[in-house]
């Protein structure tokens, strides 16, 4: 669990700004990375 978004694929993923203004477009209003949470599995 973690708090901002690292340099890795997930991380930029919440800082992608496709991903962002399609997201802030949808909801209507503007976002923030609150959390990530990553769970492998064998």
């Amino acid at each position: 669990l973690w708090n901002h978004p690292g340099d890795g694929v997930y991380g930029m993923v919440a800082r992608c700004p496709r991903v962002v203004d399609g997201v802030e477009e949808i909801l209507g209003e503007e976002v923030y990375h609150y959390h990530s949470k990553m769970i492998l599995k064998d």
